[in-house]
C-alpha cells in the first residue's frame, strides 16, 4: 500500500499530519492517480498524453490496479464514482460524491466558490463558458479568475473543469490535455444521448404496457357497458310504457287546464276593458273639473289684477295731490 503523511485540513490542531493513501485507477483514458485520507480526497492526477490509448471507449473496463488494501472510505467512494462515470454514467446520480479534503476547497476564496459552484450547478453532459461560470459564482467580470481556478482544480472529473469551455465554443486548455478534455466532453455527450434514448425506450415500453392494460380494461368496460345497456334498455322500455300512460293522463289534464285558463283570461280581459272604460270616464270628469277650476282661477286673477291697478291709480292720484299741496305750501312760504 502506497501511503505518505500530509497536513490535515480543518483540523483544530493546525499542522497535525494525516496519513495519505494512494490509489491508481485503470480507466479508459489511462491510469488515474487518486490521493486522499480518511477525511477525504486530496487530489486526482490525470494521465498526460498526446493521444488516447487504444481501446479508450466508455464501455472499457475501469478497475483499481494499485492501492486496494486499506483503502479509506472516501477513496472507495471516489473510485466507485469514477467507475460509474466511465462505465455507467446513469449511476453517478445515486452515488455519494466523496468527501473532498484539499486545502483549496476549505479556505474562503473565490477559487473555492467557483469550484463548488461548478460541482453543484454544472451537470453531466452540460458545458458552460468561463464567463457563464463567473456569473454563476457571483462575479460576472471574473472570467480570467475562473480560468485560474480551473488550472488550480485538484479534483478533476469529479469537479468537472473539463465542462468549462470558451465562449467561442472551443474546448480551451485542460490540465489533462486538450485531447482528454475533448474525449470527456464527447463521452458525456454520447452517454447523455444514450441515457436519453434508454429513458425514451423505457417510456415507450411503459406506454405500451399502459396501452395494453387500458385495452383490456376497455374491453372489460365495453362488455360491462353492453350488459348494463341491455338492462337499461329493458328498464327504459318498461319506464317508457309507464310514462306514456302518465303523459296521456297529463295531456288530458293539461287540456282541461287550458280550457279553464282560456275562460279565465277571457273574463280577465272583459274586466280589464270595463276597468279601462271607468278610468277613462273618471279621467274625463277630472279634466273637465280641472278646466273649470282653471277658468275660475283665471277670472279671479283678472279681477285681482284690475283691482290692484285701480288701487295703484288711486295711490298715484293721492300722491300727485299731496305733491301739489306741498308745492303750494312752499310757494306760500316763499311769498
Amino acid at each position: 500500500m502506497a501511503s505518505r503523511l500530509a497536513l490535515k485540513v480543518n483540523s483544530k490542531r493546525v499542522g497535525s499530519p494525516c496519513r495519505e493513501h494512494r490509489v491508481v485507477l485503470l480507466s479508459p483514458v489511462g491510469k488515474i492517480e487518486i490521493w486522499g485520507c480518511d477525511r477525504g480526497v486530496h487530489e486526482i492526477k490525470l494521465p498526460q498524453m498526446s493521444a488516447l490509448p487504444s481501446g479508450a471507449e466508455s464501455s472499457s473496463a475501469c478497475e483499481v490496479c494499485e492501492g486496494t488494501e486499506g483503502m479509506p472510505e472516501p477513496l472507495q467512494q471516489c473510485t466507485a464514482w469514477l467507475r460509474a462515470y466511465f462505465s455507467e454514467p446513469g449511476g453517478t446520480g445515486t452515488l455519494p460524491v466523496p468527501a473532498l479534503h484539499h486545502p483549496l476547497l476549505q479556505t474562503d476564496s473565490f477559487t473555492r466558490q467557483v469550484l463548488w459552484t461548478l460541482l453543484n450547478d454544472v451537470k453531466f453532459g452540460e458545458a458552460v463558458s468561463y464567463k457563464q461560470l463567473a456569473e454563476l459564482a457571483g462575479n460576472s467580470r471574473a472570467a480570467r479568475a475562473v480560468g485560474g481556478a480551473m488550472r488550480s482544480n485538484p479534483i478533476p472529473i469529479i469537479i468537472p473543469c473539463h465542462r468549462v469551455i470558451r465562449s467561442s465554443g472551443d474546448t480551451g486548455n485542460y490540465g489533462g490535455g486538450q485531447i482528454l478534455k475533448e474525449w470527456l466532453l464527447s463521452h458525456e455527450r454520447m452517454q447523455k444521448e444514450k441515457l436519453q434514448k434508454e429513458k425514451l425506450q423505457e417510456q415507450k415500453l411503459q406506454e405500451e404496457k399502459l396501452q395494453e392494460k387500458l385495452q383490456k380494461e376497455r374491453m372489460q368496460q365495453e362488455k360491462m357497458q353492453k350488459e348494463r345497456m341491455q338492462e337499461k334498455l329493458q328498464k327504459e322500455r318498461m319506464q317508457e310504457e309507464k310514462m306514456q300512460k302518465e303523459r296521456m293522463q297529463e295531456k288530458l289534464q293539461k287540456e282541461k287546464l287550458q280550457k279553464e285558463r282560456m275562460q279565465e283570461e277571457k273574463m280577465q280581459k272583459e274586466r280589464m276593458q270595463e276597468k279601462l272604460q271607468q278610468e277613462r270616464m273618471q279621467e274625463k270628469l277630472q279634466q273637465e273639473k280641472l278646466q273649470k277650476e282653471k277658468l275660475q282661477e283665471e277670472k279671479m286673477q283678472k279681477e285681482r289684477m284690475q283691482e290692484k291697478l285701480q288701487q295703484e291709480r288711486m295711490q298715484e292720484k293721492l300722491q300727485q295731490e299731496k305733491m301739489h299741496q306741498e308745492k303750494l305750501q312752499q310757494e306760500k312760504l316763499l311769498c
